[in-house]
C-alpha cells in the first residue's frame, strides 16, 4: 500500500484539500489511481526530492587560519585541517551537525526556492534593461561624434 506522510494514500488524498469523500471519487479503482488525483502525489514527491538533493548541496566555504569550513543547506559543517594547528593534524576532517527540524529546513528550502525563482523571473528585465542602456550609450556616442566631426571642418 502507497503511503504518503505517514498516513494511506486513501487518507491522504481525502485530506490534503481534494473534495474526494468516496474512494471511487479519489480515484481508488483495485488499487489503481486516476491521472487527475496523481499529480497532487508526484508534485508532493518532486518537492521532497529537491529538499533532499537541496539539503546535501553547500551553502557556504571559509578558509581560514589553517582550516577549510564547508558549511551544508542542512546545518552541517565540516572541517578539515591544511596545516598541523591546535592539536589537528594536516588533512584531518571533523563534523559539526545542526538540531534543525524538519519544518525548519523545509523553511529553509521554501525560501531558497522562492528567492530563485523570483531571481530567474526579473534577470530577463535586467538584461533587457542593460542592452536598452548599452543602445543609447552608443546612440550617444554616434551622435557626439558626428557633432565632432561637423565642427571640426
Amino acid at each position: 500500500m502507497l503511503e504518503v506522510g505517514g498516513m494511506d494514500l486513501k487518507t491522504w488524498l481525502m485530506t490534503s484539500g481534494t473534495t474526494c469523500v468516496r474512494e471511487s471519487e479519489a480515484g481508488l479503482v483495485g488499487g489503481s489511481i486516476k491521472m487527475t488525483q496523481y499529480t497532487a502525489l508526484v508534485e508532493h514527491q518532486r518537492i521532497q526530492m529537491l529538499k533532499e538533493i537541496w539539503e546535501r548541496k553547500v551553502n557556504y566555504l571559509v578558509a581560514e587560519n589553517g582550516t577549510i569550513k564547508i558549511v551544508y543547506n542542512n546545518g552541517k559543517i565540516r572541517y578539515q585541517a591544511t596545516r598541523d594547528l591546535n592539536g589537528r593534524k594536516e588533512g584531518q576532517v571533523w563534523w559539526e551537525y545542526s538540531n534543525k527540524t524538519n519544518e525548519q529546513l523545509e523553511g529553509e528550502f521554501r525560501h531558497n526556492e522562492a528567492d530563485r525563482v523570483s531571481q530567474f523571473k526579473h534577470a530577463p528585465v535586467r538584461d533587457l534593461q542593460r542592452e536598452q542602456e548599452l543602445k543609447k550609450a552608443e546612440s550617444l556616442r554616434i551622435r557626439l561624434g558626428r557633432w565632432l566631426l561637423k565642427d571640426g571642418k
